[in-house]
């Protein structure tokens, strides 16, 4: 770096180095510290959508804690929900009619566990007649919950990275798993006695039997979503640049091959990697090939490392995207 006194006034720098390039394209999401509301998809960066839809209002048997029929201890069959090394697995049931047609993306129910452990479950969905589930395979299996032993009704929500299909009027099962092969690793199933959901029935087996019905229901309720939308915020922060060497000075980031529909935003930012103070924001409200931000005034002796992020936002229909973002600068 050599530093020449044109007069008392101003100083002329020049800077010598080695010109260097930090690119992301988005081939994955590797070079990205966080998202939120944001995915890589098709080499851009943009907001991720979500499920449209509701809890079904007629495939639901839904109480509070306080309502439920069966103590924290249940009775023999009533709830139980075992795995006893690989040969005694009990586990339970209850069969549902949707009333509208979609994916059944998440299942919402009341588990309690009476002994002091931790333990894990998840649900599947299954087909389904008057005489509980049917059919060679689940046709969806939810995430594994972990949920603690302290004897409280605790309400847990399965979801389903691959949701089910199902359609309005078709019969289907509810069918509540363990994971643990441990006589001591057990759950309850929260139920109310009688009949009080009349379009499904409760279920419980053990090992290779039938099902067998009982007269109560499990407290339950389905999320089936009828189509999907855009977040309407999101939000992605790159790893730090550069991760090793020493900057000697900052050119610039460019911003490449932007997409931004109406009613979208597109805000990019660069951030001090280590305060993620704000040191340039620029907001983008068009279609362009590429956007250039100047970052030759920023002092690379006191902002060695930076981030970039991106802030986006959408009315639903639409996201905004970009397909790559680089930054030039220079290292001794």
């Amino acid at each position: 770096e050599i530093t020449i006194t044109m007069d008392e006034a101003k100083t002329l720098k020049a800077v010598f180095g080695t010109l260097q390039v930090w690119l992301d394209d988005f081939n994955d999401a590797s070079k990205l510290a966080s998202q939120t509301n944001t995915e890589v998809s098709g080499g851009y960066l943009q907001l991720a959508q979500q499920p449209t839809g509701d809890w079904d209002p007629q495939a639901q048997m839904w109480v509070q804690p306080s309502e439920l029929s069966n103590p924290k201890g249940g009775s023999e069959e009533q709830g139980y929900v075992w795995c006893w090394g690989d040969w005694d697995e009990r586990k339970v049931a209850e069969t549902f009619v949707p009333s509208v047609t979609g994916n059944l993306e998440s299942v919402t129910c009341y588990l309690c566990v009476p002994w002091g452990t931790t333990n894990s479950a998840f649900v599947e969905i299954w087909t389904a007649d008057d005489d509980g589930p049917t059919g060679s395979g689940p046709l969806a299996t939810s995430e594994v919950v972990d949920f603690g032993g302290d004897n409280e009704w605790h309400e847990i929500t399965f979801t389903f990275t691959s949701p089910a299909s199902v359609t309005a009027g078709q019969r289907y099962a509810i069918v509540w798993r363990q994971t643990r092969q441990d006589l001591f690793n057990w759950y309850i199933v929260g139920y109310c006695d009688g009949d009080p959901y009349t379009n499904g029935k409760a279920f419980w087996c053990r090992w290779f039997f039938p099902w067998s019905s009982l007269n109560l229901d499990f407290a339950f309720r389905v999320f089936i979503s009828t189509g999907y939308e855009y977040y309407s915020a999101g939000e992605a922060i790159s790893e730090k640049i550069p991760e090793s060497g020493t900057v000697t000075a900052w050119l610039a980031v460019w911003v490449i091959w932007l997409e931004v529909e109406p009613n979208t935003s597109l805000t990019v930012y660069v951030l001090d990697a280590d305060t993620d103070d704000v040191l340039k924001q620029v907001s983008l409200t068009s279609d362009v090939f590429w956007y250039r931000v100047d970052l030759s005034d920023i002092d690379a002796s006191e902002h060695p490392r930076i981030k970039l992020k991106a802030e986006f936002t959408s009315d639903g229909s639409e996201t905004p995207k970009f397909s790559a973002w680089a930054v030039q600068y220079y290292t001794e």
